[in-house]
């Protein structure tokens, strides 16, 4: 018998259906981290973060300053703490969703940024999601329900098909800087981006590799995240 759904509500993504990837090459790492921004600042402030100009931040910081090829762990890393490290709120990273998800779901985090890999049979391929809960089908097969930046806010990822993940944990620093910005300011919300690019990779993954081992598989995860992100 196939659970319930654990995690947050799928209403509370219903909006960001309308958030669509539509760009060639894709940036969906972009995507998922502006919505993670937008629905945690809606959450703790009632503050309605402008679309657009999110978006644009979000892709400078995630997609458009590195010089490597696609998205990777530290680029959600860097962006995330860019827009929402200043506010209060500190980025945790991961490996192997499938195995740590769902017990920091049960422990009150999320929504989560989740990293899929086509060499592990993804049908996205390499790509980002944002999940919000999980449950386990009929099989027992952990699943995930997500925002998928393409039309999707309830799309169901199976767990096995994920490989990082990356969300927000909340410091007792009250989010001032959001509070104190007056609504006619709204058009200047990315003028409160701060880039500290340094060391985000490697800072990422000694984050990672601390939480898993050294090693998988016998490779560093230097070698596993530039194979499969």
């Amino acid at each position: 018998m196939t659970e319930q759904w654990q995690g947050l509500p799928a209403e509370r993504f219903a909006k960001y259906r309308r958030w669509i990837n539509r760009e060639e090459p894709g940036i969906c790492g972009s995507y998922v981290t502006a919505v993670l921004v937008h629905d945690r600042v809606f959450e703790d402030t009632g503050r309605n973060l402008d679309k657009d100009l999110l978006l644009g931040a979000s892709q400078e910081l995630v997609d458009d300053n590195h010089l490597h090829k696609g998205t990777f762990i530290w680029n959600i890393y860097s962006g995330l703490d860019s827009l929402l490290g200043p506010q209060g709120y500190r980025v945790r990273l991961g490996l192997f969703p499938e195995v740590h998800v769902p017990e920091l779901m049960q422990a009150g985090y999320g929504p989560f940024v989740l990293g899929t890999a086509g060499l592990l049979g993804s049908p996205y391929g390499n790509h980002w999601l944002l999940a919000y809960a999980y449950r386990y089908n009929d099989q027992g097969d952990l699943e995930f329900r997500c925002y998928d930046n393409h039309g999707k806010s309830q799309a169901i990822l199976p767990a096995k098909y994920g490989f990082t993940y990356a969300y927000l944990e909340p410091l007792p620093e009250p989010l001032d800087s959001l509070e104190e910005e007056d609504q006619n300011n709204k058009g200047e919300a990315d003028e409160a981006v701060r880039f500290h690019r340094n060391s985000y990779r490697q800072e990422a993954l000694d984050q990672a590799e601390e939480a898993e081992g050294r090693t998988v598989f016998g490779k560093s995860l230097n070698d596993i995240l530039d194979l499969f992100i």
